[in-house]
């Protein structure tokens, strides 16, 4: 389900042997759509600069794992 495919994804990401689900992606990609909107509505509620600091890195950082995941479903 949704929670075994996100917690595979940052489990595996950087691992490259096998291939990933097209299911575990897309639960990601929903999961990070999910957590960047919390994040952003927190971020901009609160209007402290933490919280932007914290959504930035918090979405490079997923984007990384979605680069490195995009290059295993290949």
């Amino acid at each position: 389900g949704f929670s075994e495919a996100v917690a595979s994804v940052f489990k595996n990401y950087a691992n490259f042997k096998g291939r990933a689900r097209r299911s575990e992606y897309w639960f990601f990609v929903l999961f990070n759509m999910i957590a960047s909107g919390l994040l952003t509505a927190v971020a901009t509620l609160s209007e402290s600069s933490f919280f932007t600091i914290i959504t930035v890195t918090t979405n490079v950082l997923v984007m990384l794992i979605l680069m490195a995941f995009q290059i295993d479903l290949l």
